[in-house]
């Protein structure tokens, strides 16, 4: 994945389900180069987790206040200089 995202395409915004990511895994592993640390929601079980990767030039921000224990959901506020939807 590291290998597409840096030579076919320039995504302001990657979101990925199912990444089967515990706290086994080091942020640094799944670091991309050009995107801010990922924002992960781990799961401490067989299956599931969300990870997003944030462009470095969108401000980007986690709603924490929004998580509950039994859904996989992540939230982010994002705030660019510029239209992310074309």
């Amino acid at each position: 994945m590291k290998e597409l995202l840096a030579t076919e395409y320039s995504f302001a915004v990657v979101c990925l389900s199912e990444t089967w990511l515990d706290n086994s895994i080091d942020n640094v592993t799944v670091q991309l180069n050009d995107y801010s640390d990922p924002f992960l929601l781990d799961r401490n079980r067989h299956g599931g987790g969300v990870l997003s990767y944030i462009k470095n030039n969108i401000f980007c921000f986690c709603g924490y206040d929004f998580e509950a224990n039994d859904v996989e959901i992540l939230w982010l506020k994002l705030r660019g200089g510029q239209p992310l939807l074309y």
